[in-house]
Formats: structure tokens, sequence, C-alpha cells
């Protein structure tokens, strides 16, 4: 009887111990995972880092002269004079003409063009419709009468002042020189010299607004704010 009474206390003993051991075993092992999470995890100096060449490369360079008039917009490299209206309509900025008053489209001649006073739209931007502002001017250059939709961009003017105040997104549009959204005077200065004319300053909104002309050819129009650099570039190429 006393032999049995001691076994069943022994074995009571070594249940207890167990019980006790596991809880001790699991909360030892936690801190290694956590520390070996971390251990994975990118720094966030990394995530910054990476982050910045992401966007470097999404905004691209162009390296030809200004009087090229060559850009990017949007993430879609552009040449005035020669871009059709399709590479826009494509990268998913449109306009319809009966906003116009032309239900049945609009014929242009041979030559013949269209100002800056096309507004383009883009479903990537209409959150705020006012943030984001853009519109286009077209040409005729082939020998004969086409649909404006089968034209030729000549010239094209954003601005996104609005989109900058209010923190909204708004596409990228980079120029000869590295020229972008922000630039201040003094880097515009450094790309393309002295303007052409004198600067128009407006006291009252804190800008500037700057032109760059080429012989009556290539013109280049830009509002400078004291606080958020470059907000406006109107460009226009008026051929030979």
């Amino acid at each position: 009887m006393k032999k049995r009474l001691l076994m069943a206390v022994v074995a009571l003993m070594l249940l207890t111990v167990t019980a006790c051991s596991k809880p001790a075993q699991e909360k030892k092992e936690e801190p290694v995972q956590e520390e070996q999470q971390k251990a994975e995890e990118p720094k966030e100096e990394e995530k910054v880092e990476e982050k910045k060449v992401e966007e470097k490369k999404e905004t691209g360079t162009v390296d030809s002269e200004w009087t090229e008039m060559e850009f990017i917009f949007d993430g879609v490299n552009m040449k005035l004079l020669e871009t059709p209206y399709k590479t826009l309509e494509e990268n998913g900025w449109t306009f319809n003409m009966a906003d116009y008053g032309y239900e049945d489209g609009y014929i242009l001649n041979p030559k013949d063009k269209l100002t800056s006073t096309i507004d383009l739209t883009n479903e990537k931007y209409l959150e705020d419709k006012y943030a984001v502002r853009v519109s286009a001017g077209f040409i005729n250059t082939t020998d004969g009468a086409v649909d404006v939709t089968e034209s030729n961009v000549w010239a094209i003017q954003a601005d996104v002042s609005s989109a900058m105040k209010k923190g909204e997104p708004y596409p990228d549009f980079v120029l000869a020189g590295g020229i972008t959204w922000g630039a201040t005077y003094e880097e515009i200065k450094a790309a393309y010299g002295e303007p052409s004319e004198e600067p128009y300053r407006s006291e009252d909104l804190g800008y500037y607004t700057y032109e760059y002309k080429n012989e009556y050819s290539q013109n280049m129009r830009f509002v400078v704010y004291d606080e958020m650099g470059l907000t406006e570039i109107d460009i226009h190429n008026y051929g030979n």
C-alpha cells in the first residue's frame, strides 16, 4: 500500500514539473523568432533609398537641346510636331470635340492648326478635376484633310499648381536639361540661360513668369512660384 502511494506521489510530481516547464520553453523561443524577423526586414533607410531609385527611373531624362521640343509627359517620350494625338490617347489623355459644339468631329486641312485650348482629361487624375489642367494644340502635317484625332501635337500646356498645393497626384513633365516640376528659376537659368523677355512678377500670388523664344519658331513659358517652384509649363513649336 505504501509502495503504491509513493509511486502515485512521484507520478504527480513529474506531471507538475512537465506542465510548468512547457510555458517557460515556449516563452524562450518567441524572442528568437522576433529577432529573426527583424533581421530579415529591410531597414527604413534602405526602403527610402529604394523609393528614391524607383522615382528616378520613372522620371527619365531628355538629352537633346530645348529647341528640339522633345520632352517626357506622364511617362511617355514626345516631340512637338511629330507625336500624334493617338500617343496621348493611348496613355489615357483624351478630348471630345462634341464639348466644343462639333458632334461629328472636326476636320483639319493640310497645315491647319488648332490652338492649345483643347482640354485633355485622364481618369488617373479625375479625383479632383481642377487639380491638374492639361491642354494641347493640334496640326495636320499630311497632304490631305484629316479629322483632328488623326493629327499631331504642336503645342501642350500643363498646370499642376493646385495639385501640388492639395497633395493630389499629377503627371510628370520633363524637359531638356532635366527641368521638371518644382524647379527653381536658378535651375531653369542654368539650363536655358536668361529669359528672352523681362519676367512678369505677381507680388500678390508670389510667382514669376519666364519666357524663352527661338526666332519665332519654338517657345517655352514657365510659371515659377516662390514656395513651390515650377508649376506650369507651356511649350509651342510653330515650325520653320
